[in-house]
């Protein structure tokens, strides 16, 4: 189950338990299966085993959440459940499934941090869900068509430039050229326009570029979002160098604009496996704001298929910054080869708001570090966190010196980063960069990461 997986695996392992005791009983007992009573029972245990699955449906996505008032009533209806299950089993003499009163005991203690988390998101997602879904469900085909006059182009985006920056209503929105939407009945307009609506719709999150309506610019159709100040990722983190406090606002930006969209159901149908596909991806994205490049940049997808199916995935280069610990985490449970040892989005989101509140919201201005700014800080010679950053930089480059790589990583290891004489001695254990394998040197300069923590 992606959410609220101990509710469900704690239920799951009482319908394992009836399906044992079942085989068992026809083979000792099949005089009982003639029993008007006894079938009477069956009836019932087929009602309770479907209200089982019933219940694991709507702890399991939020959208159905409105029905229970906190995590109190999603315990009662636990409770009940189950006291209902195990009277019926009680009449089909099924006392294996019958749990004791430690068995129970653990059993809610199993249960209590997925209880505790839904509480947490009932109370802060509560307004979200009733608006969101009350909107989707009065739904109007009927997109905005926005006819104002624009000012001239500033700047032009895209492949193709076919994204605009122009200014409507003192406001810069781009405009993205879309072939013409007829306005007609047919099934295919309808959804388009369908598709449109809901894009306005998830505007409403302020972690989701938002969507203005239709229009026409010199007599082309277009579609008018915000205007994206520093362009997308990519763009972004090639310009400039991150800090780790900007870089947790971002991971906590876009994840719950992922988090919207899943909470209010939009990924419809399979929604259990799309959702632990999303969060594999996730962790690619994390991996890629982490080290500010496109991972796998220089491999073709056969290779990059190879390279997974051998369990490969790409280095993860460590720093001393709390925030990179934590989020490197995330990405090795997120890369995990089986969909279920993967976290479910509420793990995902509960801890990026512990971090977020533990550590960005503490710098309201995260600091943005230029290309330029941070050679000429590394060069100052004295800041061992920007030489080892400045090092990493570099070899994320398709052209670089190896010599001035390991310079400045060697001058933060000798200044005693253990980051720095980690990477530096990993480089020499294993031959990377090119360089000549020096195994003794290269366990001693680990040796020395470790003592120094």
């Amino acid at each position: 189950m992606e959410c609220n997986r101990k509710i469900c695996a704690a239920l799951v392992d009482r319908v394992d338990i009836v399906e044992r005791a079942v085989r068992y009983l026809q083979r000792q007992n099949k005089k009982n299966f003639s029993s008007q009573s006894y079938y009477d029972a069956w009836v019932k245990i087929c009602h309770v085993l479907d209200s089982i699955k019933d219940f694991a449906k709507d702890v399991t996505q939020q959208s159905s959440w409105r029905q229970y008032a906190n995590a109190n009533v999603v315990r009662e209806k636990f409770d009940s459940i189950v006291s209902e299950f195990e009277s019926v089993c009680g009449d089909l003499q099924l006392t294996m499934a019958i749990y004791s009163g430690k068995q129970k005991e653990q059993e809610y203690d199993d249960i209590k941090e997925d209880l505790i988390m839904i509480g947490k998101l009932m109370d802060e997602f509560s307004g979200d869900m009733n608006y969101f879904n009350d909107a989707l469900f009065t739904l109007s085909y009927n997109v905005e068509q926005l006819k104002s006059k624009y000012r001239n182009p500033v700047v032009e985006r895209g492949k193709n430039r076919t994204v605009i920056k122009k200014i409507y209503c003192g406001i810069e929105v781009a405009c993205k050229t879309i072939p013409s939407v007829v306005d007609d009945h047919t099934a295919e307009a309808q959804k388009i326009q369908t598709e449109l609506a809901i894009l306005s719709l998830l505007g409403r999150c302020e972690h989701i570029i938002t969507f203005y309506g239709l229009s026409e610019v010199e007599k082309e159709s277009v579609v008018i979002f915000a205007w994206a100040t520093y362009g997308c990722l990519k763009s972004f983190y090639e310009k400039y160098t991150l800090n780790w406090g900007l870089k947790l606002k971002i991971t906590h930006d876009i994840f719950n604009g992922l988090f919207f969209i899943y909470n209010n159901n939009i990924l419809h149908n399979e929604v259990s496996i799309l959702t632990k596909i999303i969060l594999n991806s996730f962790g690619m994205l994390l991996w890629e704001l982490c080290h500010q490049k496109i991972p796998y940049v220089n491999m073709s997808i056969s290779e990059i298929k190879d390279h997974f199916k051998n369990k490969g995935r790409e280095f993860i280069h460590l720093s001393e910054s709390q925030i990179h610990k934590e989020l490197t985490k995330i990405i090795r449970r997120a890369w995990q080869d089986d969909p279920d040892k993967r976290p479910s989005y509420l793990e995902v989101r509960t801890k990026l708001k512990d971090l977020y509140e533990n550590y960005a919201t503490n710098d309201t201005s995260p600091e943005i570090l230029s290309k330029r700014m941070l050679d000429d800080e590394a060069a100052d010679g004295d800041v061992t966190d920007a030489q080892l950053r400045y090092a990493f930089l570099l070899i994320e480059q398709k052209n670089y010196d190896v010599k001035v790589v390991l310079d400045y990583m060697t001058r933060a290891a000798n200044a005693g980063n253990a980051t720095a004489l980690y990477n530096l001695g990993d480089v020499y254990l294993n031959g990377k960069l090119g360089e000549q394998i020096d195994k003794d040197r290269g366990i001693e300069l680990i040796k020395l990461a470790a003592l120094k923590g």
